[in-house]
């Protein structure tokens, strides 16, 4: 009997209910992970105030990274659009327009510069990797652009990701020299200017906070995906209150950051990379060697103010439960914020980081004037450290610190946990040892002075102490007796993927779920019922095609191949395929349009 056709897709090219839910929750998630880096009152603006907009980033907002950090979707709302939308008075249209036109030539000079390197290479996206695309610059800020504007929006975009390292140079790591003109007029003219980062990471802005009158204002956007403009419409006008925290330290210099000068390109050898940082990344390293950040670890400012408190600590077995008490301390906004738990370790044998990140948590949506208590759970392998000689997890005998705040730079010693004796809480199994010896950055100077100060400020401040003893980790359970061997080699098909003949892994590799990077094997489903997994495409998830053929007849999905699975079919556009030959009883096909009649096109 013939079996029905089936597609995963949908022939109606109007958005979907499910769709615009996505798209509604996509605003909100982005609205929530903007960070306020920095704000003098300008923010949120007035409404129906004019303002300015400017940067290669105000109409052609970054929406995510490139390759796997990619992803393909109908639409991507741009700050231009979403400010647009929300009713902004704009009065540098000329700009917007001017750099539209640049960009369109850009993006069609480098589609033609990929699709001819691909020609001379096996795999397209060696070709596509080779030639990243970067954002043109815009023409310069004149002042009839600011005619009438109350204040200047400046957007500084970044592209990154797979086959697209970031690199330390002006226009990427640091400013161009246009950007630095742009703004250099727009703070000559007085306005109140706003600067928008449309970057994955950090871009050097040190000299700009040291020498600009008028930057008021600073909003780290990261990538906020497809609905990413309305986000920022959201938060600039007040829509939404600033919530973000920055999930990595911002350095002052570039050379802040430890053995800076030894990785990447930056070091002569791209092959190879030695990580010398030991346990000192990041924050760790801020925090421990006394080098102040830019902004820390944590950091995130909001439209009104909180102030947190130590409420309780209560020891349980294997774990630590700390309270926070949260309160709003602003007149007009409600919001959330983030308090966070850090630990201090005694400083032995092994190096230890000043203090760690040990648990956070957000609160609901607070009012003026409201107050809520958290209880954040500390399971105790957050006190342990990795000893390498007894390949486990260890925690040492000592004393450990308990702090609370809302950033890496802003916190306040709460308790004291006192260890009498050291616990093995987890041993490994070395699978890579090291064939080399790594010289590695070794403790601080002073660190052996931590606990001592952690004492001195127990007696100045009255802290609690706590003893806490370490629970042993339970006799493993007996081995699971081995797989007879027809047994095992009949889950085989486990290891390797079902992978359609001539598909490209880039985001068409799937046959039932077509946009995906692949799929297992579905040969153990009947005999012991193993569903076959669906593959995503590294961060990107699944790389969906609006459009895909499926052969009537045979059922096989068409492949786009490489450069039709990035870029949203940008570098190449959907080629149709003649159907595989059928009878009259084969399954016909049941849409036509737009297409040419080569099988079944689902988008």
């Amino acid at each position: 009997m013939e079996q029905p056709f089936t597609h995963s897709g949908t022939r109606d090219p109007a958005p979907s209910p499910r769709e615009q839910e996505n798209a509604a929750l996509a605003r909100q998630a982005a609205a929530e992970g903007i960070v306020l880096l920095k704000n003098c009152g300008v923010l949120p603006l007035a409404p129906g105030a004019p303002v300015a907009l400017f940067g290669a980033g105000a109409g052609r907002t970054v929406k995510g990274g490139t390759g796997s950090g990619d992803v393909n979707n109908r639409a991507s709302i741009s700050i231009w659009q979403g400010l647009k939308e929300a009713g902004v008075p704009l009065t540098s249209e000329d700009w917007l327009t001017d750099y539209e036109a640049r960009y369109t030539r850009a993006r069609e000079d480098w589609r033609a510069q990929v699709l001819a390197a691909a020609k001379q290479v096996d795999n397209p996206f060696d070709a596509y990797a080779a030639h990243p695309f970067a954002l043109p610059e815009g023409r310069a800020v004149r002042p009839q652009d600011l005619e009438g504007a109350k204040a200047a929006l400046y957007v500084i975009s970044r592209i990154a990701g797979e086959g697209k390292d970031r690199r330390l140079e002006p226009g990427d790591y640091y400013l161009s020299d246009a950007e630095q003109a742009d703004l250099q007029t727009l703070d000559e003219s007085g306005l109140p200017v706003v600067l928008l980062l449309n970057a994955g990471g950090p871009v050097e802005l040190t000299g700009l906070l040291d020498g600009m009158q008028h930057l008021d204002a600073i909003l780290q956007l990261s990538q906020l995906g497809q609905q990413g403009g309305q986000a920022v419409a959201d938060v600039l006008l007040g829509r939404a209150v600033p919530e973000g925290k920055l999930t990595a330290t911002w350095a002052r210099r570039y050379d802040d950051i430890p053995c800076a000068r030894a990785f990447g390109s930056l070091n002569g050898d791209v092959s190879q990379d030695t990580y010398r940082d030991g346990v000192y990344v990041g924050y760790r390293y801020f925090d421990s060697f006394g080098v102040r950040p830019l902004f820390a670890f944590g950091f995130g400012l909001s439209y009104t103010t909180f102030a947190l408190r130590a409420a309780g600590l209560a020891v349980q077995p294997g774990r630590l439960a700390v309270q926070v008490e949260v309160a709003n301390t602003g007149a007009r906004f409600a919001g959330r914020e983030v308090a966070q738990v850090y630990l201090s370790a005694p400083q032995g044998e092994l190096p230890r980081e000043r203090r760690r990140l040990a648990g956070f948590a957000k609160t609901r949506r607070l009012a003026p004037g409201e107050t809520q208590t958290l209880t954040l759970e500390i399971p105790q392998k957050q006190l342990a450290a990795f000893h390498p000689e007894q390949n486990a997890w260890v925690v040492d005998a000592g004393l450990y610190g308990v702090w609370v705040g809302n950033s890496s730079d802003a916190l306040c010693l709460c308790a004291l946990l006192e260890v009498d004796a050291a616990v093995m809480l987890e041993r490994t199994h070395p699978i890579c040892p090291p064939q080399h010896p790594i010289e590695e950055l070794g403790a601080p100077p002073g660190a052996q002075d931590w606990e001592a100060d952690q004492w001195r400020q127990k007696v100045e401040y009255d802290l609690p102490v706590y003893k806490f003893v370490p629970v042993a980790p339970a006799a493993p359970a007996p081995a699971t007796p081995p797989l007879a061997e027809g047994e095992l080699d009949s889950l085989v098909p486990l290891l390797y993927g079902n992978i359609t003949a001539g598909a490209s892994t880039l985001g068409s590799a799937g046959v039932r779920v077509p946009g995906s990077a692949g799929e297992t094997s579905e040969a153990l489903e009947a005999s012991r019922q193993i569903p076959s997994l669906i593959m995503a495409d590294g961060p990107a998830g699944l790389r969906l095609r609006q459009c895909y053929q499926v052969d009537c007849a045979t059922g096989e999905v068409y492949s786009a191949g490489v450069l039709g699975s990035l870029e949203n079919g940008f570098l190449r556009r959907p080629t149709t395929r003649a159907p595989t030959p059928t009878t009259s009883s084969a399954r016909p096909s049941r849409w036509e349009p737009p297409w040419p009649r080569a099988g079944t096109p689902i988008c």
